[in-house]
């Protein structure tokens, strides 16, 4: 049945609605997805890192570059306040590692020490490998605590 308001009928319109709707999420989708792949800059960082770590001893065996894209895949599979605190770690951390002075005041030296201890997280990342099931520590259940 046409309608009186320009020869279409409701289902039409609701149609043609729902198909702009879609059209209109479709790019926001994408960009969410491009927002969660980790920045060359970043990704180059956390390679530097790699090899940084690699040389203490047993720390970091692995080739920087598969280390740096296995860390690329974990970033992309993290909730978006865990890529922002991996973000924030590797910009801090990228002057130093490149050898420049710190970007902190020299009253937040402190800052510097909790960044490089956030980075050694980073780099266990794909670094170090998850303990076996009988080395990892038993967490008493919640119900046992006193």
């Amino acid at each position: 049945m046409r309608s009186a308001y320009g020869g279409s009928t409701r289902r039409q319109a609701l149609l043609t609605a729902a198909m702009a709707a879609g059209a209109t999420l479709v790019p926001w989708a994408r960009s969410a997805w491009a927002a969660a792949a980790l920045r060359p800059a970043r990704l180059a960082t956390y390679r530097r890192l790699v090899v940084v770590a690699g040389a203490a001893p047993g720390f970091c065996p692995r080739d920087a570059a598969n280390a740096a894209r296995d860390f690329a895949r974990w970033y992309g599979a993290q909730d978006p306040a865990i890529r922002t605190h991996a973000d924030a770690i590797l910009d801090a951390l990228a002057p130093v590692l490149r050898g420049g002075p710190p970007p902190f005041a020299p009253e937040a030296q402190p800052h510097l020490a909790a960044t490089l201890a956030a980075a050694a997280g980073l780099a266990a990342v794909t670094c170090a490998p998850p303990p076996d099931e009988d080395e990892r520590p038993l967490a008493p259940p919640l119900w046992s605590a006193p």
